[in-house]
């Protein structure tokens, strides 16, 4: 939802934005992303000045308990 809109925002105000992705939908060019076994495409940050880093579990999915931000905290670690 943020992703889209802010992919959105930024085309219209003429910036150049690709996507970092497990999936290679999407309305911009898209780089394949293998989180997992920790694989990026070649050429994904080729020319790349800003990285705006959007994935890991969702902020708002659970409630926010000790163990829960643990787990937000080490997703977005991980993946960055």
């Amino acid at each position: 939802m943020i992703g889209r809109r802010l992919t959105a925002m930024l085309v219209q105000a003429g910036h150049n934005v690709v996507h970092l992705s497990r999936s290679l939908k999407g309305t911009v060019p898209t780089f394949q992303w293998d989180v997992k076994n920790k694989v990026v495409d070649d050429g994904a940050f080729a020319d790349v000045n800003v990285i705006i880093h959007l994935a890991g579990a969702g902020i708002g999915d659970k409630r926010w308990t000790g163990r829960r931000n643990l787990e937000i905290i080490e997703r977005r670690v991980a993946s960055t």
